[in-house]
């Protein structure tokens, strides 16, 4: 008879000397058995562990880019000047530009000195 070894990994080979067929029966040595539920369940528990290993690292990845305090810009008042002058120029908002411009620059300063003071 030949041997038809099957193995996986590093999981317990089984031969067919330990399996041994009775027409519609299949045994199984004990011992065999059990060494390879033991090997299938340092896999599994390998597998979570890795699992758990990259859930973290992902989190840690993800939390990074979260902001974790509430940031107010600086600029609070030149937006309620650029939004006064809009709403009395509703139809001649050029004469906004310059306030708009200034918070334009204001707010790119604070994103910037936010973007900096993340890192």
């Amino acid at each position: 008879m030949e041997d038809n070894s099957v193995a996986i990994d590093n999981i317990t080979t089984i031969t067919n000397a330990q399996i041994m067929g009775d027409n519609d029966r299949l045994i199984i040595d004990d011992n065999v058995l059990n060494e390879f539920k033991n090997d299938i369940s340092k896999v599994f528990s390998k597998s979570n562990q890795e699992m758990k290993r990259i859930e973290n690292q992902h989190y840690e990845i993800f939390n990074q880019f979260l902001i974790k305090e509430k940031v107010v810009s600086n600029c609070i008042e030149k937006e309620n000047n650029l939004i006064q002058c809009l709403s009395k120029n509703k139809d001649h908002f050029l004469n906004c530009s310059d306030i708009l411009k200034e918070f334009t620059v204001c707010q790119e300063k604070f994103v910037k000195e936010f973007n900096i003071n993340r890192k």
